[in-house]
């Protein structure tokens, strides 16, 4: 009852039931480590998985994802998070976090930041 960090990895098959399933145990994790490398849940699953009580109750998540849309739906969904960690693999998203420069870097570092402040609500 006193875990608070979970670093999670299974097959790519049998992710989302697995992670779904630890919903049921008598803890609540602050620490919630999905970053596999890809992707583990698709939309939908996202969706369920992030207003799920047991993640709705994590503080920081890890985590890869398809397309900045997943990212607000984390956003949204996860009201006691405060740290979130995301790779995304969609193109307008990998643009997004990858350049050649350091100042390439930040540029998409501003034009990201920019696009959350966009489609976030002011109160985030």
């Amino acid at each position: 009852p006193n875990l608070r960090h979970l670093r999670f990895r299974a097959s790519e098959s049998s992710t989302f039931e697995a992670v779904l399933s630890l919903k049921n145990l008598p803890t609540s994790f602050r620490h919630f480590d999905l970053n596999d490398n890809r992707p583990v849940f698709t939309p939908n699953e996202l969706i369920e998985f992030a207003c799920s009580l047991f993640a709705r109750q994590c503080e920081m998540l890890s985590i890869h994802v398809w397309n900045e849309e997943d990212i607000l739906t984390l956003i949204t969904c996860m009201n006691q998070l405060r740290v979130l960690e995301v790779t995304c693999y969609d193109i307008q998203c990998a643009n997004h976090v990858k350049a050649e420069t350091p100042e390439g870097q930040e540029s998409v570092r501003d034009e990201l930041i920019q696009w959350l402040q966009e489609h976030l609500p002011s109160t985030c």
